[in-house]
């Protein structure tokens, strides 16, 4: 209910001609969504919806002027991250205990699995006014 207000929320009040930038997550069908779980704990309450939940519910607000998925570019990221805590593995141990070191790998080495086994995928998306599809095309 909230994102149906906030996507209708953003449809009245974006300017004319100015484009919504949204970075989101999806899981694949059947996929469970045990990620929730661990981001729960980092972000508050978190749901990671199917591509076509995010696709329906947009185009009842606003059109979708582009989406391109960045999936690969995300699983290089958390690679990187979790490269980095197992190299400074003692340091932050000595930070901030094993536990905490080892929840933060799990919290990163999970996506980063979702990811690479293409369960997970991360979209970059832009979003338009229905009344502005005409001059976006034009556009480009």
């Amino acid at each position: 209910m909230a994102a149906a207000y906030e996507m209708s929320h953003q449809q009245q009040t974006s300017k004319r001609g100015g484009q919504i930038f949204l970075q989101h997550c999806t899981v694949d069908p059947g996929h469970p969504h045990f990620p929730e779980f661990i981001c729960k704990h980092q972000f508050g309450q978190v749901y990671f919806p199917y591509l076509h939940e995010v696709v329906n519910h947009a185009s009842n607000y606003l059109d979708i002027a582009s989406m391109q998925d960045i999936t690969w570019h995300g699983e290089r990221t958390y690679r990187q991250f979790v490269d980095m805590l197992d190299t400074n593995r003692e340091k932050m141990e000595a930070f901030v205990g094993p536990k905490v070191w080892r929840a933060l790998r799990i919290s990163y080495a999970l996506p980063l699995a979702g990811l690479k086994f293409r369960r997970m995928k991360i979209y970059h998306t832009v979003l338009i006014r229905k009344v502005d599809r005409d001059k976006f095309r034009k556009k480009w």
